[in-house]
Formats: structure tokens, C-alpha cells, sequence
């Protein structure tokens, strides 16, 4: 599934699909006690979902989840991603 538009259908599906996995892995950890959680570049790979769209999906709901997880890494897959700049004002972002 490669993504086509940021206004289609399938866009906003994977963007709901986005936050649901953000949020709730933190809940998961929260089981056995976890203290840190990475996340990769959720679906920015193979199904071409935009970066800078996916950075502020992921931390937009990592603010608002309740969770006792007290550090969060959000993890680029090469250089290029982690030069930009919305990369730097993610790296800044406070999650508490």
C-alpha cells in the first residue's frame, strides 16, 4: 500500500492506525514495569507515509497518552531523516 495523497481516504486511515499504535504501546509497557520505549519510523518505509507528518503524529499522541513509561526514542532509519529540520525541534520536544 503506498500512500497517495495526504487528503485521501486511506491517508486519514493511516493516520488513525498511526496514533492507535502510539498510543497504546505505551500502555502495553506500562505492564511489566517498562521505563524507556523506541519507536521506529512507523510506516514512513515501504508504505511511504510522509516523515514529517508521521513526527507529529507520533509526538502528538505521545504527549497525550497517560502512560508511567518515562522516556521515549523516536528512532530514523538513516541520516538523511534525522538532518531535517523538523528532526532538530522533535529532538527538543518534550514528551513529560
Amino acid at each position: 500500500m503506498r500512500i497517495a495523497s495526504r487528503n485521501s481516504r486511506a491517508t486519514r486511515a493511516v493516520v488513525g492506525v498511526l496514533a492507535s499504535r502510539y498510543r497504546r504501546s505505551p500502555q502495553l509497557a506500562d505492564g511489566p514495569g517498562a521505563q524507556t520505549v523506541a519507536f521506529p519510523a512507523i510506516a514512513t518505509g515501504v508504505y511511504g507515509f510522509p516523515h514529517d507528518q508521521a513526527a507529529r503524529i507520533a509526538v502528538a499522541t505521545l504527549k497525550a497518552t497517560p502512560t508511567a513509561v518515562q522516556q521515549v526514542r523516536l528512532v530514523a532509519f538513516d541520516e538523511d531523516i534525522r538532518e531535517r529540520p523538523q528532526a532538530s525541534a522533535l529532538d527538543s520536544a518534550s514528551l513529560s
